[in-house]
């Protein structure tokens, strides 16, 4: 099973250490390249509930399930069918 409390210092070493970079160079890249989403700019030009409830189960439900099916079910069957042959 491992040693899971060797395992979970490990994870937060690896955090402490990635953290700062990682997120440095992101504010770095989105102050030099800032965002121009167009659902983003209509949320933002007419703030409507409707809007905001369909961004959000576009964002947390359908996006997931799209890419589940895309990647294990259509690559990942593509994949299988290649390797076999």
């Amino acid at each position: 099973m491992g040693d899971v409390p060797r395992d979970i210092g490990l994870g937060i070493g690896a955090f402490v250490l990635l953290a700062a970079p990682v997120l440095g160079l992101q504010e770095c890249l989105a102050r030099s390249f800032p965002s121009r989403h167009p659902l983003v700019e209509l949320l933002l030009a007419t703030p409507r509930l409707e809007l905001l409830w369909a961004a959000g189960f576009a964002a947390v439900i359908v996006a997931p399930v799209v890419e589940e099916l895309q990647f294990r079910v259509l690559l990942q069957g593509w994949l299988l069918r290649v390797a076999e042959t």
